[in-house]
């Protein structure tokens, strides 16, 4: 485009009766321009002629954008050129057509009166906070609506994430912390009222459960000099010795119910590394026991009931929002509420095309959803 045309095409863009931003990540491309009220992407491309492998590329990322619902207006310079007018109708005409049409219908979205955030891979990875994170969890009051920061990650107990959160510049009280180790305390008490337990996690874990009167036979470390209890308790374990694996075998393998924090086989660090969460170390138990465990976290539709109880909303007024599958969006189609998948953690745009149950609304960020309700 010249330079002319170039100030008309972002005139143009701004007199648009949506909002188009440039340069976003949708899955795993960055795409030029990208409208979500209309699910449409617009490709500016440099030249008319194209190799015939960037042709077949093209065709394989737009396949793959068709996938999350998106339509692909691709245009190259010599077309804006010669026909400025038209694209620009041509754009406008589909924007038209589309805006509000049913997979566009975010009303069951716009009225959820409390949001359940993950938080690991949704609103940050590690200490980088995501674009636009604070500024949702901070508007919530304007908004008129709740949030509580629901994770899996047993690890940390209540206190501490609110430590956390507070250190990464969100907006955090007690009552917005609801964890997988707080729902595991509550769960032994009402299953297993007075049972002995060995609990194999962290410091903070071990904590967590004393906080709730749970009898555990072990120190924070996981010593004990117990030889049968009633339960074995795993959780995401960054402080896991072998003596802690040893002893979860050797008293499930003598009859102790087995109960897990949560499922999950990861846990998404920086630069596209993971830690071997929950779920991992519970399949070397279960392959050296014999014994599957009753994970209490994200799917167990107990999470979102809990809260709902706590607060008086509804299933079906609760929005639950996170990067995976078969964790953040299970538990909110288990429980009935609705389900808000973003691209920003462990699952990527093919991940998400190929699921089985598809999730109520998929965005890239937590930026999106911040655009979509206020």
């Amino acid at each position: 485009m010249t330079k002319e045309e170039r100030r008309l095409w972002y005139d143009f863009l701004k007199a648009l009766p949506v909002t188009v931003n440039r340069q976003k990540v949708i899955g795993p491309y960055i795409v030029d321009f990208c409208c979500y009220e209309a699910r449409l992407i617009i490709e500016l491309d440099g030249s008319q002629h194209f190799e015939p492998n960037a042709i077949n590329a093209d065709r394989d990322r737009d396949a793959d954008l068709r996938d999350l619902g998106f339509t692909v207006l691709r245009y190259s310079n010599a077309e804006i050129h010669k026909n400025f007018r038209g694209v620009c109708e041509d754009i406008l005409n589909h924007i038209n057509q589309n805006k509000g049409t049913e997979h566009m219908d975010y009303t069951k979205l716009k009225n959820c009166e409390l949001f359940l955030f993950d938080m690991d891979g949704t609103l940050y990875l590690g200490d980088e906070v995501y674009d636009g994170a604070r500024e949702l969890m901070f508007d919530f009051p304007r908004m008129g609506k709740r949030y509580i920061y629901l994770t899996n990650n047993s690890s940390r107990a209540g206190e501490d994430y609110i430590t956390r959160l507070r250190r990464l510049g969100f907006p955090c009280k007690r009552e917005n912390v609801f964890t997988s180790g707080m729902a595991t305390g509550m769960y032994l008490n009402q299953r297993h009222p007075g049972a002995s337990v060995y609990l194999a996690g962290t410091k903070a874990f071990h904590r967590e459960l004393k906080s709730y009167g749970i009898n555990l036979v072990n120190d924070e470390l996981g010593h004990t000099e117990a030889d049968l209890v009633d339960v074995v308790v795993q959780g995401f374990d960054t402080e896991l010795v072998y003596e802690k694996l040893e002893r979860a075998c050797h008293f499930l393998r003598r009859g102790a119910a087995f109960i897990a924090a949560n499922p999950d086989w990861v846990c998404p660090m920086p630069a596209d590394e993971v830690l071997p969460d929950c779920g991992s170390i519970c399949a070397l138990l279960t392959a050296s026991s014999g014994k599957e465990p009753t994970y209490i976290g994200k799917p167990n539709r107990n999470m979102v009931d809990v809260i709902s109880a706590m607060t008086g909303v509804p299933n079906e007024k609760i929005c639950c929002v996170g990067d995976r599958l078969y964790t953040d969006i299970a538990v909110a189609q288990n429980a009935g509420a609705v389900s808000v998948l973003v691209l920003s953690g462990e699952t990527s745009a093919e991940m998400a095309a190929a699921a089985e149950r598809q999730p109520d609304y998929i965005l890239p960020s937590v930026k999106e959803l911040h655009e979509i309700i206020r």
